[in-house]
């Protein structure tokens, strides 16, 4: 059997449901298939390594992976990622805490509520803080 020429393709996931396909043929000139294939792999492998640095370990970490959008007329890049979690009910609570002038009104608060998250007792202890030292 005469091998004319030898395809490498390999499939790289790049995050959920997302893959990139790459591929590559030579044309074989006598040497041995198996190092053409050996070379092409190594090819895909270091295209896709410098395609997308943020996926392997030793990524730069000025070097985050981003998108560009245009927001308002400005090109603007935005960090892939998870979007922010704003909890409404927190953000509720904080604002109480906040609308609190004195000490007195802050214990009061702390008393009309039982079970406080802890993000905002650690804003209620801040915001007593605050109260005492004022």
């Amino acid at each position: 059997m005469k091998i004319e020429k030898v395809t490498y393709q390999k499939t790289y996931s790049i995050g959920p449901y997302l893959t990139d396909r790459v591929g590559f043929e030579a044309s074989h000139d006598g040497n041995d298939a198996k190092e053409v294939l050996s070379t092409l792999e190594a090819i895909a492998d270091a295209w896709h390594k410098e395609a997308h640095p943020h996926l392997y370990n030793d990524a730069p970490f000025d070097k985050k992976p981003t998108f560009t959008t245009t927001i308002g007329g400005t090109p603007t890049e935005i960090p892939y990622g998870p979007p922010p979690v704003i909890d409404l009910n927190h953000q509720r609570l904080r604002d109480s805490i906040d609308d609190c002038q004195t000490k007195e009104q802050l214990i009061e608060w702390k008393k009309a509520h039982e079970a406080i998250p802890v993000p905002i007792l650690q804003h209620y202890n801040e915001r007593l803080k605050q109260l005492t030292n004022a």
